[in-house]
């Protein structure tokens, strides 16, 4: 009997289980292809897909195809009906899939009782940002539907983003030796750039330059620049060290055409007469360490938290039935 039990309670978790992990992904279908596409893109109220339990209507794709040419137009009430059919079935289609997502991501969060998303905080900084852009937009200012679509929009977009940092990606950490791989990937891979080691010496006149120039040796640069040079790194002999050729003032590339220990002649600029030296010639990735290294670790993060999101959203296309709609359906 109580193996009886058992093996109904491991049935049951395997059916409940089997239900979030071979549930198939939604099958994306283009607009073009669902029956009557055209009629239910023209009534700005018509339901074209159910997600989950959420309902998205023509006038909300409508207005999101819009809103993503707020950056482009200037004042959208200035569009001709000619510029507006220019809007693609694809780019709608686009905006379709979005707008699942999104709804699909707020029930999930809705599921979670741990999180508040009634917390008055989460919506300052999109209640405001709706509000500039009503401000500043002819368009938006003079039609409500489009307004409330607007602050759903971005405060939608603003939960989903802070429950993300808040829950799924909090604690998302980046180590030193996936710094240190992603490093010597960089390295290796990158074209190598010209690099020089060199002193020199700068003074004020031409007269002192050509003076100068008549003592120099290789072997006394070094002190005759901390006596004479009036460059701040004359105090260390001149001394420029593992200078890359594209951050480099073009006085210097004279260095690059020299052999090491080779005095260049007399250079001059706005800012006095210089005489140089080469101590050596190499090739640069381009890429100072700890710069690279930080941008290699912020890099990395952002990729371990779009994975996150990825997930995410997969668990959500499971868990959640997405229904397409007919002209005839509803």
């Amino acid at each position: 009997m109580k193996f009886r039990y058992v093996a109904l309670l491991c049935l049951g978790l395997g059916l409940l289980m089997g239900r979030f992990i071979s549930k198939p992904k939604p099958s994306w279908r283009p607009l073009s292809e669902i029956s009557g596409a055209g009629k239910v893109l023209d009534s700005r109220l018509q339901t074209i897909a159910i997600a989950g339990d959420e309902r998205i209507s023509s006038a909300t794709i409508d207005f999101e195809v819009e809103f993503a040419s707020i950056g482009v137009y200037d004042d959208l009430s200035q569009l001709s009906e000619a510029e507006t059919s220019k809007v693609s079935l694809g780019l709608k289609e686009q905006v379709l899939r979005q707008l699942i997502e999104r709804k699909l991501l707020l029930q999930m969060i809705g599921r979670d009782k741990y999180f508040d998303k009634t917390a008055p905080e989460l919506y300052t900084e999109c209640t405001d940002a709706a509000a500039n852009i009503i401000k500043s937009n002819e368009f938006i200012k003079t039609n409500p539907l489009f307004q409330t679509l607007l602050r759903e929009k971005l405060c939608e977009s603003s939960l989903i983003e802070s429950y993300i940092s808040d829950r799924l990606t909090k604690d998302l950490k980046v180590t030193p030796k996936e710094v240190s791989t992603e490093l010597n990937k960089l390295k290796n891979n990158t074209a190598l750039e010209p690099m020089v080691s060199l002193k020199q010496i700068l003074v004020a006149t031409e007269e002192e330059a050509k003076s100068v120039k008549l003592t120099l040796t290789s072997s006394n640069f070094s002190s005759v620049a901390k006596e004479k040079s009036i460059a701040p790194e004359g105090k260390n002999g001149g001394l420029l060290t593992d200078l890359r050729r594209s951050g480099l003032a073009s006085i210097f590339d004279v260095a690059f055409s020299m052999q090491p220990g080779q005095i260049s002649d007399i250079i001059k600029t706005p800012y006095g007469f210089h005489i140089v030296q080469l101590i050596k010639k190499g090739k640069s990735s381009g890429y100072d360490n700890i710069e690279a290294e930080d941008r290699i670790a912020r890099d990395l993060l952002k990729e371990k938290k779009a994975e996150e999101r990825k997930k995410w959203v997969l668990l959500a296309l499971r868990t959640y039935d997405v229904r397409w709609a007919t002209s005839s359906s509803f």
